[in-house]
């Protein structure tokens, strides 16, 4: 850390036995739920803003897909099925997906879920495995599904696996893509596709739809911009692939994360103009942003980085204060007032951080 970075003090962490493999944060900071586990195990928890731990599930394997704007509902996947809680830990409804799913995005009421990954099918290949274990035949078929609480509203094949999903915050309209961008109405039609010079990365969408950017993860990363008809309203080169993108809630501002020996975020206007780039850490940038675009975090292998509007870092921190221990996943809230991390330690516990501005 250099002398100008300032170290962050969590207002309260929570150690768990295994790594935390996903956050999420309700809009006003105010309930954070975590998935920590290694695939032979796994733990939901939910806390309360001062830490409180409300509540626990447990499963053989379970992702947080998202908490909605107010808290009331943690959505999760559970192995086969997506699953609904309430603020109080009660298992509401639970959709059968029948396959795996990589990509997920929820409305901010919680009742909408996109998602993208593969259903099993009569579409098989051979899985090798590695020093003979592991080896079988899988079966299954790219999809999309979208779904309003337990119902399946639509559902598509598609011919690959997308790289990512983004959705308004009513759930009306949906943006997917690998070697292109895919818009969809709330009713499964293709509203339109655009091609894109490399295979993406991420895809994000403004909070009423009209704007869609795309980042693409070539030798040298690109970001697109859409508007809601699928005119490209401006596309940037960055240096290095894009990892991570996101977009504020009115569209005026985006952030991109790249990676390389030292990794990169890019700031930018609705128009496209640069606003502000900064060096972080060598690896992956993930990023995330808060609503109105006035706060940027990003995660690299070791560290996470807090920047306000304008560019100035207001701190960064090591997960746990140890290049052994890894920030593994991180999210915003929506006013930007609290950050929650999630770590993965090589030794001793990982744990859930929670951090104010103030």
């Amino acid at each position: 850390m250099t002398a100008a970075e300032t170290k962050a003090v969590p207002l309260w962490s929570y150690a768990t036995k295994n790594p935390i493999n996903s956050v999420a944060i309700s809009a006003d900071g105010q309930y954070v739920a975590a998935g920590s586990g290694d695939g032979f195990g796994t733990m939901i928890s939910y806390y309360s803003h001062d830490g409180k731990l409300l509540w626990n599930y447990s499963s053989n394997f379970s992702w947080v897909i998202g908490i909605s704007s107010d808290g009331q509902k943690v959505i999760v996947n559970d192995q086969w099925n997506i699953v609904y809680f309430s603020r109080e830990g009660k298992r509401l409804l639970e959709y059968p997906k029948e396959g795996d799913n990589y990509h997920y995005a929820i409305s901010a009421d919680g009742q909408y879920v996109f998602a993208t990954g593969s259903s099993y099918d009569n579409r098989c290949h051979y899985v090798k495995g590695v020093n003979g274990r592991g080896a079988g035949t899988v079966c299954t078929i790219p999809s999309l599904i979208h779904l309003y609480g337990d119902k399946l509203l639509w559902s598509q094949e598609v011919k690959e696996d997308m790289a990512g999903v983004a959705m308004s915050a009513d759930g009306q309209y949906m943006a997917t893509g690998k070697n292109k961008v895919y818009y969809f109405s709330r009713a499964g039609n293709l509203l339109w596709s655009r091609e894109v010079e490399a295979e993406m990365a991420d895809v994000a969408m403004s909070a009423d739809g009209q704007h869609v950017v795309a980042g693409t993860q070539g030798a040298a990363g690109e970001v697109y911009y859409f508007s809601q008809d699928g005119r490209l309203l401006w596309n940037y080169a960055t240096k290095n692939p894009i990892t991570s993108i996101d977009l504020s809630a009115d569209g005026q501002y985006v952030v991109a994360g790249t990676q390389g020996a030292i990794g990169e975020v890019y700031y930018f206007s609705q128009d496209g103009r640069l606003l502000w780039n900064q060096k972080t850490a060598n690896g992956e940038n993930i990023v995330d942003i808060s609503a109105d675009g006035q706060y940027v975090v990003a995660r690299t292998f070791a560290k996470t980085f807090y920047f306000s509007h304008d560019g100035t870092l207001l701190w960064s921190q090591l997960a746990g204060g140890t290049f052994a221990t890894n920030p593994e996943s991180i999210a915003i809230s929506s006013n930007g007032q609290n950050v929650v991390l999630g770590s993965h330690a090589a030794y001793g516990d990982s744990k859930v951080y929670f951090f104010s501005r103030d």
